[in-house]
């Protein structure tokens, strides 16, 4: 389009020599790239049915089992969009730039997760539940290792492509004087960013194309809140203070629970000395609920201090101390079972003798 386009008289020449080569050259390329496809789906089957699944429907099936042969459909009806000589024009070819999808399967492709993935499965991983390694969770794990480079690169490919894409599709009405393309990369940001353009549309593809850069201005954003949400997750290594301090809390807690526990008792003790008269129902009640009270603290506070910052050892702890106090109970309906059959033999030998 760039060079098909007429400055002069601001108009796209679509049926020069140039602009049916570059379209015939770009349709040959969509060709190749169809064929890659096809043949990388094929690949991706074959190493499926032979290493991945134990599924003899899925193995000697005509067909490409539904994962891949979806997958394949979405990216064929991405990547055939372009300029078909003689049927669509040149604007059109502006769609081709959802073939920058790609470049996420580029980044799967070169991340370590997936080159490892044969690794990982030889281990159980998916007999164990483990969801497949694929291109969304390599993505996930690059921009999680990246979260600043990966919103940079998000942000900086946007805002490049529509304001380009802008600029095509609406060179034709705006003035190249007033308007340069400064202010047209000024404006997607405003698009992207606001929601509100600074240059207006002239026709349906302009119009297209603001509504698609509002909406993935919007995912963007998204995007980026996301980062930040993720980037204020407190760390179990950052939860240590506050773990701390809870801990320091509940010993200052047992220090108070203990010193009024040794002052009541010792109260009690001179009371039970000097003035066994004013030892009342009332004082020794009070006594009792204080202990009471001080054994129930100390309990929990050893609960807490077994506990962790991993819910599954938290799950264990919790069955390691119901199963303990089981055997517990056990072991004392042995001993009374025990003392039962002593008591009944001493009975037995006081009916014998007499």
């Amino acid at each position: 389009m760039e060079m098909n386009f007429d400055e002069k008289n601001k108009y796209v020449t679509e049926d020069s020599f140039m602009s049916y080569l570059m379209r015939i050259l770009i349709a040959t390329s969509t060709a190749l790239l169809i064929c890659a496809l096809f043949d990388y789906y094929q690949l991706c089957v074959w190493l499926f049915r032979k290493f991945e699944t134990q599924d003899q429907l899925l193995i000697y099936s005509k067909w490409w089992p539904p994962e891949f042969l979806w997958d394949f459909i979405v990216e064929f009806s991405i990547c055939i969009i372009h300029p078909v000589p003689y049927i669509f024009p040149n604007k059109i070819g502006i769609f081709m730039f959802l073939r920058l999808y790609l470049l996420l399967r580029l980044a799967r492709d070169n991340s370590e997760l997936y080159n490892k993935r044969g690794l990982i499965y030889k281990n159980g991983y998916r007999d164990r539940g483990g969801p497949p390694i694929d291109t969304e969770l390599c993505v996930k794990n690059l921009v999680r290792k990246s979260p600043g480079f990966s919103i940079a690169v998000t942000v900086i490919l946007g805002m490049s492509v529509f304001s380009y894409a802008t600029h095509l599709t609406q060179r034709e009405g705006y003035d190249s004087e007033a308007v340069s393309d400064a202010n047209i990369l000024v404006s997607t940001a405003f698009l992207i960013f606001r929601g509100s353009s600074r240059l207006p549309a002239y026709d349906t593809s302009g119009r297209m194309i603001e509504i698609l850069t509002a909406v993935v201005g919007a995912n963007i954003l998204a995007f980026l809140i996301a980062i930040i949400i993720e980037s204020l997750h407190v760390t179990p290594d950052e939860l240590f203070t506050k773990v701390w301090l809870a801990a320091y809390q509940r010993d200052s807690e047992l220090r108070v629970y203990a010193a009024e526990l040794i002052q009541a008792q010792w109260r009690l003790h001179m009371l039970n000395k000097k003035a066994p008269d004013e030892v009342t129902i009332e004082v020794q009640l009070y006594l009792d609920q204080l202990v009471d009270r001080h054994k129930k603290f100390r309990q929990d506070a050893v609960i807490m201090e077994n506990l962790s910052l991993d819910p599954a050892v938290d799950k264990c702890s919790v069955l390691n101390r119901t199963v303990q106090n089981l055997s517990n109970d056990v072991e004392a309906v042995e001993k009374s079972q025990l003392e039962m059959l002593d008591d009944l033999d001493a009975l037995d030998d006081l009916q014998a003798g007499a």
